[in-house]
């Protein structure tokens, strides 16, 4: 991945050194992997997602052994995500593997999940470090503001989720349902 690649569409990419992206567009199934001691910063200019996951989409993200690959997603436009889906849109599928992952979304918007108005699709996370912040009225995982958590699976790693207004750590967004949560292993904080 170098800084001019803004459209990442199926198949695997691999992160190394330093690199900062705007607007990263997911099409089709795409599988990242944070190689130990890369530095990966995607944000918005504009209305958008830092890294778009729409619902038909795919999203997989892996570290190395030591772990240490990061990858920070900030968002501050409103309505839209950390990671995830676009302004009233559903988010697609999202899988962390390893590495350490920040998100925080815009007003309305999930840090990692849907858009305004949108539902958290299906978000797994295996292990790594997640820390996740939600842009008020959205979830820290799960919906937009007015969404539904989605299908949300914590199964290793150390997870730390965090809302504000109205809204879940994880799970559904002000004013929407929590959706289906399942935590099977890891550190949870929320």
């Amino acid at each position: 991945v170098t800084s001019d690649m803004t459209s990442w569409s199926t198949g695997w990419y691999y992160v190394s050194g330093n690199v900062e992206l705007n607007n990263v567009i997911v099409s089709g199934d795409v599988h990242l992997i944070l190689t130990d001691g890369c530095n990966l910063k995607a944000a918005t200019s504009g209305l958008n997602s830092a890294i778009l996951v729409q619902e038909t989409d795919s999203l997989t993200i892996y570290g190395q052994t030591g772990n240490s690959g990061i990858l920070t997603a900030l968002c501050r436009a409103g309505g839209y995500t950390g990671i995830g889906g676009s302004k009233g849109g559903n988010c697609g599928t999202i899988t962390i593997n390893g590495g350490r992952v920040t998100a925080s979304g815009g007003p309305s918007g999930a840090g990692i999940g849907g858009g305004m108005g949108g539902d958290g699709g299906t978000i797994t996370i295996n292990g790594g470090t997640v820390t996740v912040n939600d842009g008020t009225y959205g979830a820290g995982i799960g919906g937009g503001s007015g969404g539904s958590g989605g299908t949300i699976t914590i199964n290793g790693g150390t997870v730390t989720a965090k809302s504000s207004n109205y809204c879940a750590g994880i799970g559904g967004g002000s004013g929407g349902s929590g959706g289906t949560i399942t935590i099977n292993g890891g550190t949870v904080t929320a």
